[in-house]
């Protein structure tokens, strides 16, 4: 495969190589030089083991550089939630633009591992993901304070086609993070899509139809059936492509503008335990550490399952292909996902029989 840089998409210039999981961050979690597993290759079933060091792909030095300020924000960032020390909205808005760019530079990074084993190509890279889509992030603590970094999720057909939900695990934190175009639209009672159809899936272009929110928040504002004993935080993005209909009455309301103050990205709300959701608040606060802790196994088994419950969700919610010129593309890709809801099946039953062990 052509050596094309994950920020961009373009051929790589004054070329350097990008840690998608970066080096601080290897380095904050244990020894920078242990070798762990990045589990099987999906073309052969062989499991690949190799220093997190290795685990880089290639990318513009400009592009690189361009990332510079964003990795030291989510480095304290980070090392703040790792300290549970009060964060500020603004603080989880670079949050989630640094797990964008972590969780699209993941899905590239594998499907090269993966030899691309599905034959996607790439429509759109980091730079495109950006703050650009709705997002949420879950965050779980365990009782335990063992280093450690790992992904959930990543290595699984519907990551491969559809890079919208993965879980990190960084130490005695774990997170679930989430982004998709209209994700929280319908639900926070705002202008959602009532049929979405690809129209050219070599492309993404996707033609839909946005109805006026019901402007009323429903909640849970995710419909998946997780244990909700972790913090929550969501933010609304109107995605850049819908940006042009901001004109349109629809977004002009005094309940959709409380969203998005005269802009497409949107505040960032938070949702405790047995409370409603809320704004974050104006100031810096300890609000987002999740009171109830459990243990390591019992949190890994949670994050996983989430991701993969997400992961169905997510499927059953995308853009339909009847409107696809091609018949017999729009048969090939119904058995595909077809392949991908019951490959996931199988996953959240692997979950429950490893719990059981």
């Amino acid at each position: 495969m052509d050596k094309i840089c994950v920020f961009c998409g373009k051929a790589t210039r004054e070329k350097s190589l990008e840690h998608i999981l970066p080096q601080w961050l290897i380095k904050e979690t244990g020894n920078p030089d242990r070798v762990v597993s990045f589990g099987p290759d999906l073309k052969t079933f062989k499991t690949r083991r190799f220093a997190f060091d290795q685990f880089k792909f290639p990318a513009c030095q400009s592009c690189n550089n361009d990332y510079s300020v964003l990795e030291e924000q989510a480095k304290q960032i980070i090392l703040d939630l790792l300290s549970e020390k009060p964060l500020s909205a603004s603080d989880f808005d670079n949050l989630l633009t640094w797990l964008d760019k972590v969780r699209v530079g993941l899905w590239l990074g594998y499907r090269l591992l993966n030899n691309n084993v599905f034959g996607i190509s790439p429509c759109f890279f980091i730079n495109q993901r950006i703050r650009n889509k709705d997002r949420a992030v879950l965050i779980f603590k365990t009782t335990d304070t063992a280093k450690g970094l790992g992904t959930i999720g990543v290595n699984t057909p519907f990551f491969a086609h559809s890079p919208t939900c993965f879980g990190l695990i960084i130490n005695d934190t774990y997170f679930v993070n989430v982004s998709t175009d209209y994700l929280l639209s319908r639900r926070l009672g705002l202008p959602y899509p009532e049929e979405a159809y690809f129209m050219d899936t070599s492309t993404n272009e996707l033609e839909v139809f946005v109805k006026d929110g019901l402007e009323r928040i429903i909640e849970p504002l995710l419909r998946v059936e997780y244990d909700r004993y972790f913090t929550e935080l969501y933010q609304p993005i109107i995605p850049i492509e819908t940006a042009e209909s901001l004109s349109l009455d629809m977004y002009q309301t005094l309940y959709v503008k409380q969203f998005f103050k005269d802009s497409r990205i949107g505040k960032i709300l938070i949702k405790i335990p047995h409370r409603k959701i809320t704004d974050y608040p104006a100031e810096m606060t300890r609000a987002w550490i999740p009171k109830d802790k459990r243990s390591r196994r019992e949190t890994y088994y949670i994050a996983t399952k989430t991701v993969s419950l997400f992961h169905k969700y997510l499927l059953s919610t995308m853009p339909l292909f009847d409107r696809l010129k091609n018949k017999d593309e729009i048969r090939y890709r119904k058995k595909e996902f077809l392949f991908i809801n019951k490959t996931n099946d199988l996953f959240l039953k692997q979950i429950e029989r490893t719990r059981e062990k």
